[in-house]
């Protein structure tokens, strides 16, 4: 009797510990599944690149092409940071190429600033190129080198340089041209972080 006794206990204990394991497996199942989705929605919000179909349909709107006539080819910059660049025909046939280069090294606004003052700095009496103008109202400090055809700005998180192609446009739809493709690619700041990541240093954020 003792032995089937023990018998039948060892076989209610091993059913018992079977149940416990089978519920930690759903359970962990359970977890994983919301954690991967999650991660796949979120992977599904993120821009997948530097070339997004919003900057594609802004270049068209601002530029009245089809978004379909718009190419766009991935790379990496001279930087080493990915870029993209956008091309098409306006009417009249001319070519027109628009290079976004996406900088996601450290201290991008200090870097901006020191790209300001060095272009700004005229080494001889007489000044070979234009000093870089302001664009307000893009991120932080952004800036025009005219004699690059660059636009520059930075959110604090990246330093986007768009570089623009378009022949026999004025300088003035040049930049409006490369703040309107700037635009997505950067963080709205609110005044309180925007001099957080000035840290104290001149920024236009008030």
């Amino acid at each position: 009797m003792g032995g089937i006794g023990s018998q039948r206990w060892l076989t209610s204990l091993a059913a018992a510990c079977l149940v416990v394991l089978l519920l930690a497996a759903c359970g962990g199942t359970t977890t994983t599944t919301k954690t991967t989705t999650k991660r796949a929605a979120a992977v599904r919000a993120a821009p997948t690149g530097p070339c997004r179909t919003s900057v594609r349909d802004i270049v068209a709107r601002f530029l009245h092409v089809a978004p379909a006539s718009i190419t766009t080819a991935v790379g990496t910059g001279n930087d080493g940071y990915p870029e993209c660049t956008y091309v098409t025909k306006v009417p009249g046939g001319k070519r027109v190429s628009l290079n976004a280069d996406v900088d996601t090294g450290p201290q991008p606004y200090f870097v901006l600033e020191r790209t300001i003052v060095e272009a700004a700095q005229p080494f001889t009496p007489t000044r070979l190129s234009p000093a870089p103008q302001a664009v307000m109202h893009l991120g932080l400090e952004a800036s025009w080198f005219p004699n690059r055809d660059q636009l520059m700005s930075t959110d604090g998180l990246k330093l986007l340089t768009v570089t623009v192609a378009w022949p026999g446009a004025s300088p003035r739809r040049e930049i409006a041209l490369a703040t309107a493709l700037s635009r997505p690619y950067l963080k709205v700041l609110t005044a309180k972080q925007a001099k957080a990541v000035a840290n104290g240093f001149p920024c236009g954020c008030s």
